[in-house]
């Protein structure tokens, strides 16, 4: 249930990289919008920024995804990598714990991309909207986007 009521929000960029379609992720959960609707971003670094001021309401204990709520009632999850539950924390570091406030653009977690490459581990990175229709969501920039750049408009 969404502690505020939705209005109309600008969401940035988790990360620098390669915004493409939900659809392109190699995961068929995300890209058959089975979580939420969104974009997958493929990284070209290694940290992840909130794209919204935002309370934190969940992390992973493997620390490879964290769950945010805004001020409008958006409930979202960024999610790196493909399968990175199987790593059981190793390469990831988090910043902020389930109850925190964050702001747009304050430093989420970092990973380690060399680690994911060894492993063979999809980098992909989904940002999905758990409780907002996709025809809501408007992209504002696709291909090469850097980190904290404006991405996306949500709505009611």
């Amino acid at each position: 249930m969404a502690l505020f009521s939705k209005g109309k929000e600008v969401f940035g960029c988790p990360m620098d990289g390669e915004v493409r379609p939900l659809s392109e992720t190699p995961d068929r959960v995300f890209a058959d919008g089975l979580l939420g609707d969104g974009v997958v971003i493929f990284p070209s670094g290694d940290k992840v920024f909130a794209p919204s001021a935002a309370k934190v309401n969940f992390t992973f204990p493997t620390r490879h995804a964290v769950g945010l709520e805004t001020k409008s009632g958006y409930e979202y999850l960024i999610h790196v990598g493909i399968n990175t539950n199987q790593l059981k924390g190793e390469g990831f570091h988090i910043y902020v714990k389930p109850g925190d406030y964050v702001n747009k653009g304050q430093l989420l977690l970092e990973f380690d991309q060399k680690l994911l490459k060894e492993k063979n581990l999809s980098e992909a990175t989904p940002i999905v909207f758990a409780n907002v229709e996709n025809d809501n969501i408007e992209v504002l920039k696709a291909g090469r986007v850097k980190a904290n750049e404006d991405l996306m408009v949500v709505k009611k």
